[in-house]
C-alpha cells in the first residue's frame, strides 16, 4: 500500500464526441493500474467519475464520490461570499484604475464598455471555478489523500496545487495527449474557426441588408424601440407588442440574428436566419435586423479590435485584484475572456450599428427581455449614454445562485414579489423595480382546471399519445457543466426510463430543450422498451402541460407553468446542489434527490397522495409570490408602464 490516493475527473471527461471518448478509454487503463497498486479497502477514491469509466472499475475496492459530497450549504446561498466574490472579479477585471481597457469608441462624443457586455456571463463562469476551488479544498480536508491525480484540466491541477502547498500532498495530472504546446494549437484553430463563422456570417447579413432602412425622416415616429435576439426573449414580448399595437404606441422591433443553430458552415452562409424572425412573423409582427444599420467597414472593425486582445489580457495579467485567497485568478480569467471575445468577435460592429440605429431613430424608450447576454446588456449601455429611457422586463425565474439583478436597465417590471424581495436583497434600488406580473402567462387564465383538451391531444397524436393513458412528462434543460452537469442529466434520463417498466398504462414523454439533441437520450434508452418513452422536440410544452398528469424537470420553467395550470410537479435534482428554483421549498412540488426515490414519488403523486391536495393549497400564495395575478391582465400592466414612461 503506497498511501491514500484521490483520483478528480475534470467535467469534460464526461462530453461524448470522439476525442473525450478515446482519452476516457486511455485513463480508464491508467486507474486500473492504480487500483492494483492501492488495493486495500477505502485507500482509493474517485471523484466525478464519467459513468462509462465508472462501469468499466465495477468489482474494485475503489470508492466513487461526486462534488456533491463535499458541497457546503453556504456556498449557495444569497449572502455566499463566493457569488459576491464573482460579480467583484467580473466588474473589475477589465478596470485598471480610471481606465477602461476595453472601451470602444462609436462615435467622437460616445464610447462604450464592452466589458459590461460580459458582467453576467463572467460571473457565472467564474462562481463555477470558485466553486470548484472550495469542493477541492473540502476534498482535501476530508479525505487527506498523500496523493491526488488531476484529469485532465491543466486549470484545476494548478487549484489542486495551490490547495496543497505546504500539505505534503503531490499532485499529478493525467492528460493523455496534453501539452502546453497542444493546447495552445487546438485554442488557436477553435478561435480561427470561430472568428470566420462570426465574421462571415455579420459580412454575409450586411451584403443581404445593402438596402438599409433609410429613418432619419422618420426621426422620432418610433416612441419605442423593443430589442430582440433570442426565441425566449421573443416569446415573452410578443404579447406586449401586440397590445402596444392594440393601444396605438408606434415600436421598431430590432432583431439581431446571431445565434445560429447549422451544423455546417456553408449552410450558415446560405440561411442566415433564426427562428425569432419566425416567431414574431407568425404573429404577424414586423421587425428590422440591427445589419440594417450597418457597414462592411463596421465588420472590419472586428478584426482590428483583435489586435487589441494582446494588450488587454496583458493588463488582466498585471491586475494585482486577481487573487482568490491564495489562488492567481489572472490567467483563468484571461482565457475566459479570450474565449468570450473571440466566441462574439461580432460585438464590436453589434455596438457601432446599435448606436447608429439608437442615434438614428431616437426612440423615447427601449425595451428588452434579457440583460444576461452580452447584446441585450450594450445595447441598453448605449441607450443610457444616450440618455435614453430604458425598461426590462422579466425573462424566466431567477434561481440561486443568482446574478440576473445585474441588469443595467433604467427600470425593471417583475414577474411577484418575491423576485422584487430578492433583488432588493441584492441592492437593487426600491425605484427601479415594479411588479406588473408574466405577460407570457396571461392566456392561462381560461386554462386553469381545464383536465385534457381536446387541441392538445390531437395535435399530439403523430408522436403516438392519444389522451388515454396516464401521461408524465420530463422537461429537460441543456447542461451547461457549471450547476447542470452532463453526467447529472444522463443519470436523470436512465432513472426515468428505468422506472418506466413498474408504471403501467403510463407513458413518459422527454421533452427537449430546441437547444438539445437527442442523441444522449438515445444512447441511454438502448436495451428498454420504447414503446412506453417517446422523445419530442419541436412541440409547445404548454400542449403537453395541458394534457399531462405529472411534470417532472430540475429547474426549468416548465414546472412554473404545470403549476399555475395546477398540474403536479416533481422537482428531481441528482446533482447534490440545493435546488435552483424553490419549488419543493415553497411546498409546491415534491423533490427527489435520489434516483431510487423516483419511482415512490411518482406512485405516490399518481396515486392521489394527499400531498397533492396541500401543493394545490399553497399554490395561490406561491403564484402571488413569484406570479403576481393569473388574472390575464400582466400584459395590460406592462402596456401601462410604457405608456407612463414616453
Amino acid at each position: 500500500m503506497n498511501g491514500r490516493i484521490a483520483i478528480v475527473f475534470d467535467d469534460g471527461m464526461h462530453e461524448d464526441d470522439l476525442f473525450h471518448r478515446i482519452q476516457r478509454i486511455i485513463i480508464a487503463r491508467q486507474v486500473r493500474k492504480l487500483s492494483k497498486k492501492h488495493n486495500k479497502s477505502g485507500h482509493m477514491i474517485c471523484i466525478n467519475t464519467p459513468e462509462r469509466i465508472r462501469d468499466q472499475l465495477q468489482g474494485s475496492s475503489i470508492i466513487f464520490k461526486e462534488y456533491g459530497n463535499y458541497y457546503r450549504e453556504d456556498m449557495f446561498n444569497e449572502n455566499s461570499s463566493l457569488i459576491s466574490n464573482a460579480i467583484f472579479y467580473a466588474q473589475n477585471w477589465y478596470k485598471n484604475g480610471e481606465k477602461d481597457i476595453t472601451f470602444l469608441q462609436l462615435t467622437r462624443e460616445l464610447k462604450v464598455s464592452l466589458g459590461r457586455g460580459f458582467e453576467h456571463d463572467l460571473a457565472r463562469d467564474i462562481y463555477g471555478l470558485l466553486l470548484l476551488y472550495e469542493v477541492l479544498d473540502k476534498l482535501i480536508s476530508d479525505e487527506v489523500p498523500d496523493k491526488i491525480f488531476v484529469v485532465y484540466k491543466l486549470f484545476m491541477w494548478k487549484m489542486v496545487s495551490c490547495l496543497a502547498k505546504g500539505k505534503k500532498i503531490e499532485v499529478v495530472l493525467i492528460a493523455p495527449f496534453f501539452s502546453k504546446e497542444i493546447e495552445g494549437l487546438f485554442k488557436i484553430i477553435g478561435y480561427a474557426l470561430i472568428v470566420m463563422k462570426r465574421m462571415s456570417s455579420m459580412f454575409c447579413n450586411v451584403l443581404k441588408c445593402k438596402k438599409r432602412h433609410k429613418r432619419i425622416e422618420n426621426l422620432g415616429k418610433y416612441e419605442t424601440m423593443i430589442f430582440v435576439s433570442t426565441p425566449n426573449p421573443a416569446q415573452v414580448l410578443v404579447p406586449i407588442m401586440k397590445k402596444l399595437q392594440d393601444i396605438g404606441i408606434g415600436f421598431l422591433t430590432m432583431r439581431f440574428d446571431y445565434r445560429l443553430r447549422t451544423n455546417s458552415m456553408f449552410r450558415m452562409i446560405a440561411n442566415l436566419r433564426t427562428n425569432v424572425r419566425e416567431k414574431l412573423k407568425r404573429q404577424n409582427l414586423k421587425s428590422v435586423r440591427i445589419e440594417s444599420y450597418g457597414t462592411l467597414e463596421d465588420v472590419w472593425e472586428n478584426i482590428r479590435f483583435i489586435g487589441r486582445m494582446r494588450s488587454i489580457l496583458q493588463e488582466i495579467y498585471e491586475n494585482e485584484s486577481m487573487f482568490y485567497k491564495n489562488l492567481d485568478l489572472r490567467e483563468i480569467v484571461a482565457s475566459l475572456v479570450r474565449y468570450h471575445f473571440y466566441s462574439n468577435v461580432h460585438i464590436v460592429s453589434f455596438a457601432k450599428m446599435s448606436a447608429r440605429a439608437l442615434q438614428v431613430d431616437r426612440p423615447k424608450l427601449i425595451i428588452t427581455a434579457n440583460t444576461k447576454n452580452w447584446d441585450g446588456r450594450i445595447f441598453t449601455e448605449i441607450a443610457n449614454m444616450l440618455n435614453l429611457q430604458s425598461l426590462t422586463i422579466q425573462e424566466g425565474l431567477y434561481g440561486i445562485p443568482s446574478f440576473d439583478h445585474m441588469f443595467n436597465s433604467e427600470n425593471i417590471a417583475l414577474y411577484g414579489d418575491g423576485v422584487r424581495d430578492e433583488f432588493r436583497k441584492r441592492g437593487v434600488e426600491e425605484g427601479r423595480m415594479i411588479v406588473t406580473g408574466a405577460p407570457v402567462y396571461d392566456f392561462m387564465k381560461d386554462r386553469v382546471g381545464v383536465k385534457k383538451g381536446a387541441s392538445n391531444v390531437k395535435c399530439l397524436e403523430k408522436y403516438g399519445i392519444n389522451g388515454g393513458e396516464k401521461l408524465i412528462v420530463f422537461a429537460s434543460q441543456p447542461h451547461d457543466n457549471k450547476i447542470y452537469k452532463i453526467e447529472e442529466k444522463r443519470k436523470m434520463f436512465r432513472a426515468l426510463i428505468e422506472v418506466m417498466p413498474s408504471l403501467p398504462n403510463k407513458k413518459l414523454v422527454i421533452k427537449l430543450h430546441p437547444y438539445e439533441s437527442d442523441e444522449l437520450t438515445n444512447g441511454v434508452r438502448k436495451g428498454f422498451d420504447r414503446n412506453n418513452v417517446v422523445v419530442v422536440k419541436d412541440v409547445n410544452i404548454f400542449d403537453l402541460i395541458g394534457v399531462c398528469d405529472l411534470l417532472i424537470t430540475k429547474f426549468s420553467t416548465s414546472a412554473m407553468e404545470a403549476i399555475l395550470l395546477g398540474k403536479p410537479v416533481i422537482i428531481m435534482n441528482l446533482g447534490g446542489m440545493p435546488d435552483i428554483f424553490p419549488y419543493v421549498e415553497n411546498n409546491v412540488a415534491l423533490g427527489v434527490y435520489r434516483s431510487e426515490d423516483l419511482l415512490p414519488a411518482i406512485k405516490r403523486i399518481l396515486e392521489g397522495d394527499k400531498m397533492y391536495k396541500e401543493f394545490l393549497a399553497e399554490r395561490e400564495r406561491f403564484v402571488r409570490k413569484f406570479a403576481f395575478r393569473l388574472d390575464g391582465k400582466a400584459t395590460e400592466r406592462v402596456a401601462d408602464l410604457i405608456r407612463g414612461m414616453i
